[in-house]
């Protein structure tokens, strides 16, 4: 495509109100359909559009900046300068360099400081070359800056429309579905004020309910059969799908906690503390590699992630042996999880591949979406269906599927695709589309489950409205914490200072530490797992150290640190050394699993525990917690 994605709200979207009330298709939506293809009428047709006054920067950002059959071959990356000059066809620009300008933009706004509407090419010029686009070339820079006035111009007026379209159930070819497939273009800001809207006005109005959750139960559950007794559907995942999954998802549409957690036998004032730990203690139990006895897991392992091979090892998929409406509703209960994170911006430490996210995002599946799940498989596939029809037939050995038709499930069993028993070579073709359409089969009603329930709490309008990799990031936070983002925004209380050798210490540890003991350092302070990118600060709040009270004469060194989640605080005795500072606080991350209580436990709430076994067995660094 050339130009067309950028130029088209600059040049046809300007009378938002005329499109939206318009009762035959507007024009402008014509001109858009037309533009998408990228051909010689489409720039004609630009050109006209803009001869009426057009922005300046157009004359320069339609410019090719290679010839089309070149843009074919290398893609996204950017052309040569020689390869601009030759340039005298069509094509050149394609949507996916507007959308890496987009993500260098924000790269350089968040390296710099700087605000996305001042940012000046020679800024974004670097931040573009380190995503692997060429620069140097005397073009570059004024190119940039035509395709940023454009960008911004193409952010402000879809701000504007937006609000006017139904994007949740657009029509192929509408407007509305024009400015769907151009959402990796829009900069940060272009939807912030319709998402704003459309959370307000979906937002409960109801006060949010309560949820109690026994960890000791779901500790006995963790701890293996013989344990729990009648326990076997406590895990905490199972008991919050129990008290939710008949009530309507509208009380859950909080701007921030969607329920109130209460811990059963820990006396704790829930603030935010239980209820982020309780949603990390969730996320850990649905991608546990021994997952409690009792319903079939929501998630599995993927291949990639058995074989350990290819991209996104560690990944889950979706279960699809799901068969039944229990099973179905967990997954939807998933997705209302996903939803309350992203509403309540509490991201969960989940970690799904981008097929998953795509398909949450609306957007088409590709061949290497599968790959993320499936490298072999897919590969396989790939092979079979671009072998060449005289291929010697130790070559056609190799190739075809030894199994005949049938090929492997994502959850390691077969599926039987009903062709007999041996796939001939001129059927190859066949068996490969076969096989493709048992695999999109299988995760069909998984996926629609977890968008059901995703859907159920953030609205659709919106969900059409971010890309795989927004939704990702939103919902799911960095994967790692940003130890210099805690740093800036932690405050001390006196005596203690930035200076002080037990603070530098502090921050020495972690950013020496593994990005699963920064985890769960996180976890510790706050209940939660996982940050939004780039943040250092939860619900406003920085992380307050404070120096631990000792009576005089008293070792810190025999004392343990300790947390208040609810106010992400962290109290530290006076430590001798850097190298016992690591000792116990690492000791700390790993079992330090108490809520500190609130209040005094009796009656009803002190008997919640009883019967069931309190004590976990440690976990190593890399398990999932225990309960």
């Amino acid at each position: 495509m050339a130009l067309v994605l950028d130029a088209c709200a600059t040049l046809c979207l300007a009378d938002g109100a005329a499109i939206a009330a318009a009762p035959a298709p507007h024009p402008a939506a014509a001109a858009l359909r037309l533009l998408l293809p990228g051909t010689s009428a489409a720039r004609v047709c630009l050109r006209r559009l803009a001869s009426g006054g057009a922005n300046a920067a157009v004359s320069l950002a339609l410019r090719p900046l290679r010839p089309p059959a070149e843009a074919e071959a290398e893609g996204p990356a950017l052309g040569s300068c020689e390869a601009a000059a030759a340039a005298a066809a069509d094509g050149g620009w394609l949507p996916a360099h507007s959308a890496a300008l987009r993500d260098a933009a924000c790269d350089a706004a968040g390296a710099l400081g700087v605000d996305m509407a001042a940012l000046t090419a020679a800024e974004v010029a670097p931040f573009l070359t380190a995503r692997g686009q060429a620069a140097g070339a005397s073009w570059l820079v004024p190119m940039i800056a035509a395709r940023l006035a454009l960008l911004r111009r193409h952010a402000r007026l879809a701000a504007q429309l937006l609000p006017l379209l139904p994007t949740a159930a657009a029509p192929e070819g509408s407007l509305a579905s024009l400015l769907v497939a151009t959402r990796s273009m829009l900069l940060p800001g272009a939807t912030a004020g319709v998402a704003a809207r459309l959370l307000a006005a979906t937002r409960s109005s109801v006060e949010r309910p309560a949820v109690s959750l026994n960890r000791a139960r779901a500790a006995a559950v963790a701890a293996g059969p013989g344990t729990a007794g009648g326990a076997r559907r406590g895990a905490l995942f199972s008991q919050a799908h129990a008290a939710l999954r008949a009530r309507p998802p509208a009380p859950l549409r909080q701007p921030d906690r969607a329920w109130m957690c209460v811990l059963e036998g820990e006396g704790a004032a829930d603030y935010g503390g239980p209820y982020s730990e309780a949603l990390s203690a969730m996320a850990a139990e649905v991608q546990s590699a021994a997952p409690p006895p009792g319903p079939a897991p929501p998630l599995i392992s993927s291949p990639n992630s058995r074989c350990e091979a290819g991209p996104h090892v560690g990944a889950w998929l979706p279960n699809p042996n799901v068969d039944s409406p229990a099973a179905l509703s967990r997954l939807r209960f998933l997705g209302v999880l996903l939803g309350c994170a992203l509403r309540g911006a509490q991201p969960l430490n989940l970690h799904l591949p981008p097929l998953v996210w795509r398909a949450l995002a609306c957007e088409p599946l590709r061949e290497e979406d599968w790959a993320g799940c499936d490298a072999l498989g897919s590969a396989a596939l790939m092979r079979l269906e671009e072998a060449e029809e005289g291929a010697g037939e130790a070559e056609r050995a190799a190739l075809l599927p030894p199994l005949g038709w049938r090929v492997a499930r994502l959850d390691g069993g077969l599926a039987e695709l009903g062709g007999g028993e041996e796939v001939d070579w001129v059927q190859r073709r066949q068996y490969v589309a076969a096989a493709r359409g048992a695999r999109e089969e299988q995760l069909r009603a998984p996926l629609a489950a977890l968008r059901a329930g995703l859907a159920g709490i953030v609205p659709p309008a919106l969900l059409a409205l971010v890309t795989a990799e927004k939704l990702e990031r939103a919902a799911c936070g960095a994967a790692d914490v940003d130890v210099s983002a805690l740093r800036r925004a932690a405050h001390y209380s006196p005596p203690l200072n930035a200076a002080d050798p037990l603070i530098v210490a502090l921050w020495e540890v972690l950013a020496e530490a593994s990005a699963a003991q920064r985890s769960a350092f996180l976890r510790f302070t706050t209940g939660r797992a996982r940050l939004l990118p780039g943040a250092g600060r939860v619900n406003g709040r920085g992380l307050e150290i404070q120096l631990q009270s000792r009576s005089e004469g008293e070792s810190g060194d025999s004392f343990l640190p300790t947390a208040h989640t609810c106010f992400f605080s962290l109290e530290l005795p006076r430590y001798s050394s850097k190298d016992v500072l690591r000792s116990r606080l690492l000791y700390a991350l790993a079992e330090g699993i108490a809520i500190d209580t609130d209040h005094l436990v009796r009656g009803a709430e002190a008997r919640a525990w009883r019967g069931l076994p309190v004590h976990v067995h440690a976990r190593g660094e890399e398990e999932a917690p225990l309960f």
